[in-house]
């Protein structure tokens, strides 16, 4: 990023007309509305990320007694979300590098809205078992990306706040799930329970 010369200015600690680095950027205009926005959709997809991946074993339950599963394919559920998440958390790394957080983090909300959606109104298991991978998929792409984004998007004194804060959200997802499905789950039904777990991902997209 070229640097303009501004002649006498007080980052006289920066050379004119010489590349700086985004962090030196970040440390000359402080924090602003654009970092606390940034922040915002951090937490907002940090929270729905984990929100979905916590949802599936409190209605494990009720996925038992309607579609008569066998521990296998329990597993098998679980392994399908996991296993993509882990899976693709290695892979969009290089992608977001490469065309863009906004871009890559976009996508992401976007399979994790319509993921949640379908597998809120699965017919059968297998159905349910998809959906889930890509689920899986997209809590993935868009954690790898938040982590990112905490850290470029803050300066060096801000950084460890904005990484503690993404981990936080992840937590408070998992938290308020569970506190959710002990007052909610037996009377919406494990179906609207998935979409009222899902909501926080929209304003996230939207953002």
């Amino acid at each position: 990023v070229p640097l303009l010369d501004y002649g006498s200015t007080s980052s006289s600690n920066l050379d004119t007309h010489r590349e700086v680095e985004l962090n030196e950027i970040y440390e000359m205009i402080g924090t602003g509305f654009t970092q606390v926005l940034y922040w915002t959709l951090i937490t907002l997809v940090a929270y729905s990320d984990y929100a979905d991946l916590t949802v599936i074993s409190v209605i494990m339950p009720s996925l038992k007694c309607e579609w008569e599963l066998s521990s296998y394919f329990e597993t098998g559920i679980t392994l399908a979300t996991f296993g993509s998440y882990a899976l693709f958390s290695i892979m969009f790394g290089k992608v977001s590098d490469r065309y863009g957080r906004k871009t890559v983090l976009g996508w992401g909300l976007l399979l994790l809205t319509l993921g949640t959606l379908v597998s809120a109104f699965s017919p059968n298991k297998w159905i349910f078992l998809a959906t889930r991978f890509v689920v899986g998929a997209s809590v993935g792409i868009n954690f790898s990306t938040v982590i990112c984004l905490a850290v470029e998007c803050s300066k060096s004194s801000l950084r460890a706040y904005g990484c503690t804060i993404t981990v936080l959200a992840a937590i408070l997802g998992t938290l308020i799930v569970n506190i959710l499905a002990y007052f909610l789950l037996h009377i919406v039904g494990w179906r609207y329970f998935i979409v009222i777990s899902g909501v926080p991902a929209v304003p996230a997209f939207i953002l």
